[in-house]
């Protein structure tokens, strides 16, 4: 199954991929034509791996909103 989401500003894609692989996170692709993103979760993912991705995706929001 593929997860799809977006940042609130698109300005943001490119450094949160850069956040995330930072964290280890990998597997997220970017939508060239018209932004966001696609999180591949498979059968045998465990669901820690999601709350690792979400988890990741709240620590960015926290860091964006402190001004980084």
């Amino acid at each position: 199954m593929n997860v799809t989401f977006q940042v609130n500003n698109p300005e943001h894609e490119t450094e949160f991929l850069g956040f995330a692989a930072e964290r280890q996170v990998v597997g997220i692709k970017q939508y060239a034509n018209y932004g966001g993103f696609r999180a591949s979760l498979y059968n045998a993912l465990p669901l820690d791996s999601v709350n690792v991705l979400v988890a990741t995706m709240q620590e960015f929001e926290n860091y964006k909103r402190q001004g980084f």
